[in-house]
């Protein structure tokens, strides 16, 4: 692995931006049933093997906050792909 991106994001502003696409594209599987059963399960699992990552490899490790725009975000992914 050369580099881990941790996209970070607060899960009220996860949970509306889920149910807009929802409500914009018609998306009948995200509802917010599944949506809190998603993110318990990213707690419980997911969420662990990003910290063991971000402990044991935070040369490569890098977090990115997620409620930036998709633009914000690919600049700064491209940022540090070119600084190292």
């Amino acid at each position: 692995l050369n580099y881990i991106f941790n996209i970070k994001i607060n899960f009220e502003i996860l949970k509306d931006r889920i149910l807009k696409r929802s409500a914009e594209e018609s998306r009948e599987d995200d509802n917010i049933d599944v949506i809190e059963i998603r993110y318990r399960e990213y707690l419980n699992s997911t969420q662990k093997v990003s910290d063991f990552y971000k402990d044991n490899y935070s040369n490569i490790f890098f977090e990115i906050d997620g409620s930036l725009q998709i633009q914000e975000i690919t600049q700064k992914i491209i940022k540090i792909l070119k600084k190292t």
